[in-house]
């Protein structure tokens, strides 16, 4: 019967003998991972209440210091992802301890669908910490703009190569995405972000411009609810939030759409140069 709450000093013995490795230690999650934390809480409350969970004398003792330390750990969890993880563990152990120890009808949906919500908010929890942080978001919006960067100066060379020359006089045009890729120009595009080429002008007076913009592939700005964090967890994938773009000038420009979405070429003369 009191099989679900041992689970508490269990894990606990876990995560201190065993730590996570040192780059996980002090790693301070973000809002949307704080905000799934926290809702273990009541949802936590709601089950035990609808299970009809019963405590013993004893227990009802230490429930109030209890919820103090589980307080306190709640609290440095704002900091570092260790302490979220007691409040975790601790949640899966009231789902487990509402399916045993519970008197109401539903207790064993009630607590599977604690242990659910636990399982999810959890790993959203983990990955506001380690996938969603700005400085990883950065960083892949700056390889980015390097791919940008690249295209720039495969399109000169296509150019200055005159691969494409449709008036026949020796001035190159400018070229598709597709092109200059099977011409080897371009090497392979990351998977973080969809790269689209607009050709615009006419190339029969030599007129051919082209403007290229970079969308991310997973905005990283997850929702303020759990959501499929759990099937994210498995494949996190890379997260960006700056939509990019770049014409023949060579100038790229970049800002945060709300979303991924294709551009125009006017619209992103107003973006800032990044």
């Amino acid at each position: 019967m009191k099989q679900g709450l041992r689970i508490v000093p269990a894990a606990l013995w876990l995560l201190l003998s065993d730590p996570l490795p040192a780059y996980a230690d002090f790693v301070s999650p973000q809002g949307d991972g704080i905000l799934s934390l926290l809702m273990l809480f009541p949802v936590t409350l709601f089950g035990l209440r609808l299970g009809h969970v019963e405590f013993t004398n004893r227990e009802r003792k230490f429930r109030i210091l209890g919820g103090v330390v589980l307080g306190f750990f709640a609290l440095v969890a704002l900091f570092e992802v260790l302490s979220g993880l007691v409040v975790v563990f601790c949640s899966l152990a009231r789902g487990v301890a509402i399916m045993t120890r519970g008197q109401s009808r539903s207790r064993y949906a009630v607590g599977a669908a604690v242990v659910l919500f636990t399982l999810l908010a959890g790993g959203n929890y983990v990955l506001s910490a380690f996938v969603w942080r700005p400085s990883q978001i950065r960083s892949v919006e700056v390889r980015g703009a390097a791919t940008l960067k690249s295209l720039v100066t495969a399109e000169a060379k296509f150019r200055s190569a005159a691969v494409r020359d449709v008036n026949k006089n020796g001035v190159g045009e400018y070229s598709t995405l597709e092109e200059l890729q099977r011409a080897g120009f371009l090497a392979t595009l990351p998977e973080s972000y969809r790269v689209a080429v607009v050709l615009s002008g006419n190339p029969a007076r030599d007129e051919r411009e082209f403007f290229a913009y970079a969308t991310p592939t997973n905005y990283g700005k997850p929702g303020l609810m759990p959501g499929t964090s759990l099937l994210q967890a498995i494949r996190p994938g890379l997260y960006a939030r700056a939509s990019l773009a770049v014409d023949e000038t060579g100038v790229i420009r970049g800002t945060d759409l709300g979303s991924s979405r294709a551009v125009t070429r006017e619209e992103t003369l107003k973006w800032r140069t990044w």
